[in-house]
């Protein structure tokens, strides 16, 4: 079989058992059920190390901050500090509360301890609520767990300032629901405004489109074609009014490869500056880090092999843990995946008891071998 890529899992060093948190990039391809199948996490040892897809702690904390400096910066963004006080709380996750009943844009997240030194939390992170489709939308912005005191929030908000009400901060809580997984411009051919996309892989999973545009009202049919010019989803209308509800979301809920998205402009005039912005579900994995051990991931595909099938949620659903640290996907070496693929998928807690047991009827045996052989040696005599 070829060599695949094998990705460094970097996180900050464990000292003792620690869970990590890997957000699964969407180029990963997830098989036709959505369970990742050719995702398989390593050891230093290059040993099969079980995971849980998706899990999530039972508890959470919370804790509210205090806000300074709110302000414009570069006439780009609306930036302010949350101050969390000296309490040194570990928290991976930062929930910003608006008044402003729609918005549609992204977020900078920065931590500190003195103010001076800011490290990156967290960049371009989707953020937005549409208040006419009764979309509570995301408000809640994830990053590796953290004792920062200090957090800097930077919204991208041209020309004006972005209304932020209160600041609150959360820790174990699962990661935001969706991500942009692509976005484009439309281009305009005749009374068709088109907008093409190709995807990393055929089963990536399309949960729904915002469409956005500088044209104050308008009223237009979309279609959706994936791969072939199969249709995808039913045709939909985006609106915009002076009085009423809009529509610029379209739920879609389908796997495709492509997506090609069309808007019939009729005899009216082309939208101005279209955009649509693709999204699709967040799917993440935890495992259990050693110190001193180091972890990569690789991906043999979803053809190449079934899930693996561990009991390691399972055993997660009945204790109490938090996420240790969120790790993200480094420098790739090339390895032979013949050799991932041929390691039995075994339990962890199969694993665990596997090698004591070996040993234990190994040394039974040897012990019976020389209990014979001294029975013989006396009989001899």
């Amino acid at each position: 079989m070829p060599a695949i890529p094998a990705h460094v899992l970097t996180f900050p060093p464990a000292k003792t058992l620690t869970y990590i948190r890997v957000v699964l990039p969407q180029r990963i391809d997830p098989g036709p059920s959505h369970d990742y199948p050719g995702i398989r996490i390593l050891d230093s040892a290059d040993q099969l190390v079980p995971y849980a897809l998706d899990a999530a702690p039972k508890t959470t904390s919370s804790a509210t901050a205090t806000i300074e400096d709110y302000g414009s910066v570069e006439k780009k963004y609306t930036q302010f500090t949350a101050d969390f006080g000296p309490s040194g709380m570990l928290r991976d996750q930062i929930t910003i509360h608006s008044s402003l009943p729609t918005y549609f844009t992204h977020v900078d997240i920065f931590g500190s301890d003195d103010r001076r030194t800011w490290t990156t939390l967290a960049t371009k992170a989707l953020f937005y609520r549409i208040s006419a489709n009764a979309d509570a939308g995301i408000d809640t912005v994830s990053f590796s767990p953290t004792r920062y005191r200090f957090l800097r929030v930077r919204i991208e908000q041209p020309g004006k300032l972005f209304p932020v009400d209160s600041v609150s901060s959360s820790q174990n809580a699962p990661p935001p629901k969706e991500r942009i997984i692509a976005q484009g411009a439309f281009t305009t051919k005749g009374t068709k405004s088109t907008l093409s996309l190709l995807f990393a892989h055929p089963y990536t999973h399309i949960s729904r489109i915002y469409f956005q545009t500088t044209t104050p009202y308008f009223s237009r049919h979309t279609s959706f074609t994936g791969i072939g010019e199969q249709s995808i989803g039913q045709t939909a209308q985006i609106s915009r009014f002076q009085h009423g509800s809009s529509t610029l979301w379209v739920p879609i809920d389908a796997d495709s490869g492509t997506l090609t998205i069309t808007v019939d402009n009729k005899s009216n005039p082309p939208l101005a500056d279209l955009r649509a912005s693709v999204l699709g579900p967040v799917h993440w994995l935890i495992f259990a880090a050693h110190p001193g051990d180091t972890y990569r991931l690789v991906d043999v595909g979803s053809s190449a092999s079934s899930a693996p099938q561990y009991d390691f949620a399972d055993l997660l659903a009945h204790q109490s843990w938090t996420v240790g640290a969120e790790a993200t996907l480094g420098a790739a070496s090339m390895i032979d995946s013949a050799r991932i693929v041929a390691q039995p998928s075994l339990s962890s807690t199969a694993q665990r008891y596997l090698l004591p047991i070996v040993l234990l009827i190994a040394l039974l045996a040897f012990g019976a071998f020389a209990l014979s052989g001294f029975r013989g040696s006396k009989n001899a005599s």
